[in-house]
Order: C-alpha cells, then structure tokens, then sequence
C-alpha cells in the first residue's frame, strides 16, 4: 500500500473535506482518505488499481489542486 500527504490549499472547510473524501474514494484501490482543514493537508493510502496520478487528476478536476 502506498500513502502521500499534500497540501490542498483551496480546502477551507469540513465541507471540502467531506468532498474530497467522497469523490477520491471512489477511485478502484483507494483505501483511505483523511484531511486537516487546519493544515490544509490531505494524506490518501491506496494500493492497484489506484496511483497517485489518477487521485491527482481527481483532486484537480473537482477543484482541489494539490501543491507537492
């Protein structure tokens, strides 16, 4: 299993947590999706299908663009 932490500093609120988690945990292969609204921080675990690049693709393309 493979785990990253980025920061996503369009995230401002549970909302956008809440968001984050529903939308890249349907992603094949992610396992677990935790965030801090303080930090702005989210770390994904995933395993095959999954990769790091199609969870970025996917925080991108609902408007949470990860700094790495």
């Amino acid at each position: 299993m493979q785990t990253k932490s980025v920061h996503v500093p369009s995230m401002s609120c549970g909302h956008c947590v809440s968001r984050i988690k529903d939308e890249i945990g349907q992603i094949p292969g992610v396992v677990e999706v935790e965030g801090s609204t303080q930090e702005k921080t989210m770390t994904f675990s995933w395993e095959p299908p999954a990769s790091w690049s199609a969870i970025r693709l996917a925080l991108t393309s609902i408007g949470y663009a990860p700094l790495e």
